[in-house]
């Protein structure tokens, strides 16, 4: 990056990055887009992050709400209205967890665009270098996760949620499937690990995997909220943890650390 172009900021790498991801995803999924920009901009005391489609919005509801209130404040909007669109509930919950608000408005030409207004007073995080020259969208279309469940609704659950950021998803009922799927399929990038499945447990397959693979991320689900089982977890090898009922935004937001 050139100097002119690039500015040093004080600002949670992990969480802006997965905030941009769902701020395309809502303009990827939700607008008649033939092309989507990102980038950073500078606006008196606050940053501005934003992603724009040149497609208009095809989320009439939130359209009208907009329309009728004549502001463009997408929290208060949701807050009232309880709209359910997961792409943009991530967006709210994401921008909050930075201390930021999204705002949604039409541009001249009649696109979309999805702003993140965070201050300059803000300094929690660690410095990151941004670009100011907007950017080309980027996908998660050839990220594939392999997902070890036995359960047939807590698996439906886990592929709904991970749906709208285009993963690829592999299954595994059990643990011993888990480890062999990880020797032969090289493409895997992050494994959701299962505790209690049968045949051969989560933890004991993680030590397995690690027998050859010290690198790939593994994720342990486990309905125990136990005091030191996240511990536990880490001391059999695995990456990091949640817990089950699993929500969404924690979901996509643990993965997101290590994608």
């Amino acid at each position: 990056l050139n100097a002119a172009e690039s500015e040093v900021i004080s600002i949670d790498s992990h969480r802006l990055k997965a905030l941009f991801n769902y701020m395309l995803f809502y303009l990827f999924n939700n607008t008649q887009a033939t092309l989507i920009e990102f980038g950073y901009k500078k606006n008196k005391l606050e940053q501005v992050f934003y992603a724009k489609s040149d497609g208009q919005c095809l989320d009439d509801e939130l359209l009208q709400q907009i329309e009728k209130q004549f502001n463009n404040k997408i929290e208060t909007i949701y807050n009232e209205h309880n709209i359910k669109n997961l792409d943009l509930v991530l967006c709210i919950k994401s921008a909050e967890l930075l201390g930021g608000k999204i705002t949604i408005s039409v541009d001249e030409t009649g696109g979309t665009v999805l702003s993140f207004n965070f201050s300059a007073e803000n300094k929690a995080g660690q410095t990151i270098q941004i670009n100011r020259k907007p950017e080309k969208l980027f996908l998660t279309e050839n990220i594939l996760i392999l997902i070890a469940e036995d359960e047939e609704l807590n698996y439906k659950l886990l592929e709904e949620t991970l749906k709208p950021m285009k993963y690829k998803v592999l299954r595994a009922v059990n643990g011993s499937e888990a480890v062999e799927m990880c020797k032969t399929n090289l493409d895997i990038q992050l494994v959701l690990m299962d505790v209690k499945m049968p045949i051969m447990d989560g933890y004991t397959a993680t030590k397995l995997i690690r027998a050859f693979n010290k690198e790939l991320p593994i994720i342990a689900q486990t309905a125990f909220a136990l005091a030191g089982e996240r511990e536990k977890s880490l001391e059999m090898g695995c990456t990091d943890f949640i817990t089950k009922p699993i929500r969404p935004g924690n979901l996509i937001s643990t993965i997101n650390k290590y994608l």
